[in-house]
């Protein structure tokens, strides 16, 4: 019997519903793998265990859920081992970028605290004055916030909103920027899976984006559906 441990991507956090592997070229469900768990120390990087594959190439397709996050491509070979997903070179990218820039991110959404995963609910007021503003820090090696002006960019599908903000700690070792969500925005937005960028104007007119918007299958945005 030869075990396929495949490695993938997906926001780190999730408790995933599954993993199916279907061939390419075909619409066949090779195997479904149900809860795939994150690695305990590589996070973002999760483990998927199938069995007795035919060589070739599939589609690994992880589910939030009943939400796809996206198909990543991997080539098997019919032989225990552990293989990797052409995708998850490019999400190590996209973290080598932000390490190269020197800059860590720590997000406290209203609904969750998820490391880089901001979440909220579509059609909810997210406030500072109820405690409930997306707080966002970042620590490296970054310019003084002094009188800049801080952007959050959210996007998911088909829909885009952005949300000013306000420095709270614009020296030291680490910045922190605050983004009021209100209803009249959030209402806007699709709900599921999705991608932010922060953008932050400085003094002299200068545009920096220390969060640039990654792209799939690294989301980093999570809205949840309307409130009932």
């Amino acid at each position: 019997m030869a075990t396929q441990n495949v490695l993938f991507v997906a926001p780190s956090g999730l408790s995933l519903a599954s993993a199916k592997l279907c061939p390419v070229g075909s619409d066949a469900v090779q195997e479904t793998v149900l809860t795939p768990a994150e690695n305990t120390n590589r996070k973002t990087i999760y483990s998927a265990a199938f069995t007795d594959a035919p060589s070739g190439d599939y589609w690994l397709i992880p589910f939030y859920g009943l939400t796809p996050l996206g198909p990543q491509r991997v080539t098997l070979l019919l032989a225990t081992g552990t293989y990797a997903t052409e995708d998850l070179s490019i999400a190590v990218g996209v973290s080598a970028a932000l390490q190269s820039v020197g800059v860590t991110v720590s997000v406290v959404s209203p609904f969750a605290t998820d490391g880089e995963l901001l979440t909220i609910v579509k059609g909810a007021d997210h406030l500072n004055a109820d405690s409930g503003a997306a707080v966002i820090t970042l620590t490296g090696t970054l310019p003084s916030y002094s009188s800049a002006t801080p952007l959050l960019r959210c996007n998911v599908g088909s829909t885009t909103e952005e949300f000013a903000g306000t420095v709270v700690t614009p020296t030291g070792s680490t910045r922190v920027v605050r983004f009021d969500l209100p209803t009249a925005q959030t209402s806007e937005l699709n709900a599921g899976l999705g991608f932010y960028e922060v953008q932050v104007t400085l003094s002299g007119g200068s545009i920096t984006i220390p969060i640039p918007m990654p792209e799939e299958p690294f989301f980093n945005l999570r809205v949840k559906g309307t409130l009932a």
